[in-house]
């Protein structure tokens, strides 16, 4: 079943956003999207921790995005980057380096079989690139988000909610980079609640 829900997009509009962290993985105790989380604020923003497993992570995030019915969804990763890392676009493809933490490891497998190769972000991410670089806010642009679940978490929620403001970040797995890593994701909740 294919839920299709449209939110025009204006920045003059109070918005409200749902934003997604996921669990820690590979045997690690936390997981950098969780503590972010923790520390970013705003008016009409909900906040949720999703399992890094391929397809469950998305339906848990879609169930809370039907209840909530946000007019932006902000899906934050791990990486090994040291600035945050925009994503423009996820591919549809399943290609795990190691087992998501329920054991599968997904070897060349499409997402949605008979689906488009890639699927694009609606939010106009060269306005929000000016703003951010406008409050001096440390960032990076990124062709795709991997192949691992934060892909796939993207890929799904692009192809079931086409018509609505979906972005996934990466941020730094590092300690020493969890600084940077909220005031960008501040900065980003800021631009839409602006």
């Amino acid at each position: 079943m294919l839920f299709i829900l449209f939110h025009p997009y204006n920045r003059n509009m109070s918005k409200s956003l749902l934003i997604s962290a996921f669990e820690p993985f590979e045997k690690r105790l936390t997981n950098q999207t969780m503590v972010v989380l923790n520390h970013v604020h705003g008016s009409h923003l909900h906040k949720v921790i999703l399992p890094v497993e391929f397809q469950h992570g998305f339906e848990q995030l879609k169930k809370h995005v039907e209840t909530i019915q946000p007019d932006v969804v902000i899906c934050l990763g791990e990486a090994g980057d040291a600035s945050p890392r925009i994503e423009h676009i996820a591919m549809n493809m399943m290609h795990a380096r190691i087992p998501d933490n329920k054991g599968y490891q997904p070897e060349l497998t499409p997402i949605l079989k008979g689906g488009p190769t890639s699927r694009t972000s609606l939010i106009p991410i060269e306005n929000l690139a000016k703003f951010l670089s406008e409050k001096d806010v440390v960032f990076n642009h990124s062709f795709h988000a991997g192949t691992y679940v934060c892909n796939d978490l993207y890929y799904r929620m692009l192809s079931a909610f086409p018509e609505w403001m979906i972005l996934f970040v990466h941020v730094s797995h590092r300690d020493e980079n969890l600084t940077t890593s909220i005031k960008t994701i501040q900065a980003i909740i800021d631009y839409f609640q602006a």
